[in-house]
């Protein structure tokens, strides 16, 4: 590795082309960024104005450089080969807007200050590459940046304001700095104190680590995130041609398949997946680097393996997988299983827990791989749905998942003991009473498990699982206080509702069941949580309640015996039960079974709240049965 010294204005003055690689991220700096390395200007020309003996200097950092060939850099303009910024384009790149700037205002004043014309001269001598107008291209920047930013960066450097991208952040610093030069008396003391903006220049040689180089500087600017640092290192190795294709083949289409906010989650899960070990999101890069390099995979294989993962990672976040082809099933068949594995992936959705995610990854990979049919797939997600949910109602999301499911696939593969033989499961007398399916789940979903269901069943009757049995979940039913303030526990309070009402529809009228998980999923706040006792006493209902209305309301007023879902809220506040039942869009006239079912009620007091507690617990054995044992 070379380094030399040398100052922002004779980089760019150099005829060098720099060529931001494809694996960099885009532009990110804001006006933050810009306003730090204006001030910095500023102060930098006030301190050259009041002690000209001391020349002062402003050191900017370093940048790092990488031929396109391993030539010297002193070969690299006699050869017109390209530079690659390894590091530094955010800096580079933004003080070539401020001197964009610089020559525009400056432009501006020419007719009342001829003294610009020199500076105007010097300014478009390296502002635009000389080689492509001798070529009649039209005034080209002497940049190449990744992706939109090119097509961005031209339209500033052509001057058309109409055409300027308003929403790109290198239009609007360009026009920060247009902004704040115009305010200025004398541009001509700014561009000479960006002289002395020094920095030192490393031009990285044959064997020398990049990726490594780029970890280690601690240059001012705006911070990498973990998703910046991947892209870095699965490509920055690869020559520029192969970096290019995988970068066009693999990485555009991985962005594609997730948004911003989702990329720390993604890398934490495939981690897990891969690592089989919590993953830490603090270390994120560090943890995915490490296993790259423990894993003995190429970049390219590494890439290709993220690719089909964030596929599947999209489908889960969409609910939608598609089924693989195949000929087994007919038209209708088809169309019903697809239904019905979107469903299961949309229930899963709204426990609002991710824990299961690891796991559930691998089952749809080894769906995808035919592993696994579609059916016994929709069965896995169904019992984990009732794992998950028997889980919760007992602790209320205070134990983790996470620890089980991230180790669950590899130790159901690796069961080999006899599926018939049932661990130390916590099954009651009930359990045979139980043993449907969840509700709405095919037919050919309730056929005879797989042997890697079957393998599940045992695991999550074992005391490893710790699955609540029957007679936990009834306790939870009847005495857990559901009053919820944090948006997760709220929504896996709604979930357990509509899942309810799903159950509770009479078999001759399913086909009056609105679609409440298809509602909740697309519209969270469509329904809410409903006190039928109000969590506010009126008159009338102490009167109704008797003389211990006190006890019988800080008993029950939050369990879930005393809990639905309704549209209208705000418009049952604290009215009477009476009511609530028989006013318009009441529990009456309400599309949702469960509701119609408190509808039934002639009054709603101790008596009415303790069978409403018995038949929610039938009811919740009916859509979370326990697991079944085959055979």
């Amino acid at each position: 590795m070379n380094c030399r010294k040398t100052n922002i204005l004779s980089l760019l003055q150099g005829g060098t082309h720099f060529l931001i690689p494809c694996y960099q991220r885009s532009y990110a700096w804001t006006q933050e960024q810009c306003s730090d390395l204006w001030l910095d200007l500023k102060r930098l020309v006030a301190q050259r104005e009041q002690f000209p003996e001391l020349n002062a200097v402003h050191f900017m950092g370093s940048i790092v450089v990488q031929t396109t060939q391993y030539v010297p850099m002193a070969e690299v303009r006699a050869r017109e080969l390209g530079v690659l910024i390894i590091d530094g384009q955010q800096r580079l790149t933004t003080m070539y807007l401020l001197y964009l700037a610089l020559a525009q205002v400056a432009r501006q004043r020419l007719e009342q200050n001829a003294e610009y014309a020199a500076l105007v001269s010097e300014l478009d001598a390296f502002l635009q590459d000389a080689c492509d107008k001798e070529h009649g291209t039209g005034w080209q920047p002497p940049f190449t940046l990744s992706g939109t930013d090119q097509v961005d960066l031209k339209r500033l450097v052509a001057g058309y304001e109409a055409r300027f991208n308003q929403a790109a952040l290198l239009t609007s610093n360009y026009q920060y700095f247009c902004q704040q030069l115009a305010a200025e008396s004398d541009l001509c003391a700014l561009y000479e104190a960006t002289r002395a903006f020094e920095l030192v220049e490393m031009s990285l040689e044959r064997g020398d680590d990049a990726q490594l180089i780029f970890e280690t500087l601690n240059a001012r600017g705006l911070a990498l995130t973990t998703w910046d640092k991947i892209r870095n290192f699965a490509l920055m190795d690869l020559d520029y041609d192969d970096s290019q294709r995988c970068y066009q083949n693999l990485w555009q289409p991985l962005e594609q398949y997730l948004h911003a906010s989702e990329h720390d989650d993604f890398i934490y899960f495939y981690l897990e997946v891969k690592r089989q070990t919590e993953s830490n999101l603090t270390t994120l890069y560090y943890d995915f680097k490490q296993w790259c390099q423990a894993s003995g995979r190429s970049k390219e294989a590494v890439l290709q393996d993220l690719l089909s993962y964030a596929e599947l990672f999209a489908q889960l976040s969409y609910c939608h997988v598609p089924l693989v082809p195949s000929s087994e099933l007919d038209p209708r068949e088809r169309s019903g299983l697809q239904a019905e594995l979107n469903l299961c992936l949309k229930r899963l959705q709204l426990t609002r827990s991710n824990d299961w995610l690891p796991f559930v990854l691998q089952c749809l990979m080894s769906y995808r791989a035919r592993a696994l049919s579609v059916s016994e797939l929709i069965k896995v997600l169904q019992l984990i749905e009732v794992y998950v949910t028997r889980c919760w109602l007992v602790s209320l999301g205070r134990q983790s998942l996470e620890p089980f499911f991230i180790t669950l696939y590899q130790d159901v593969v690796a069961l080999h003991d006899d599926v018939s033989e049932v661990g130390a499961g916590a099954g009651t007398a009930e359990d045979g009473a139980a043993d449907t399916v969840a509700d709405g789940a095919t037919d050919s979903a309730a056929d005879v498990a797989s042997e890697f269901v079957a393998r599940l069943v045992q695991i999550l009757r074992s005391e490893r699982a710790n699955m609540p049995d029957d007679a936990q979940v009834q306790k939870a039913l009847r005495d857990t206080n559901f009053n919820f303030t944090t948006g997760r526990q709220i929504a896996m309070r709604n979930y357990v509702l509509a899942r309810l009402e799903e159950g509770c529809a009479p078999k001759a009228k399913l086909a009056e069941r609105i679609p409440i998980i298809d509602v909740m999923w697309q519209e969270p706040q469509a329904l809410t949580c409903e006190h039928i006792m109000p969590q506010k006493l009126s008159d009338t209902w102490r009167k109704n309640l008797g003389s211990n209305c006190d006890k019988i309301h800080a008993l029950w007023t939050h369990r879930l015996a005393n809990l639905t879902l309704t549209a209208y809220n705000a418009e049952y506040a604290n009215k009477s039960f009476s009511e609530k039942r028989s006013m318009e869009h009441g529990l009456a006239q309400s599309p949702l079974f469960i509701n119609r079912a408190i509808a039934k009620h002639i009054h709603w007091v101790e008596s009415d709240l303790n069978q409403r507690a018995n038949e929610l617990y039938q009811l919740a054995l009916k859509v979370w049965p326990y697991p079944k044992v085959d055979g």
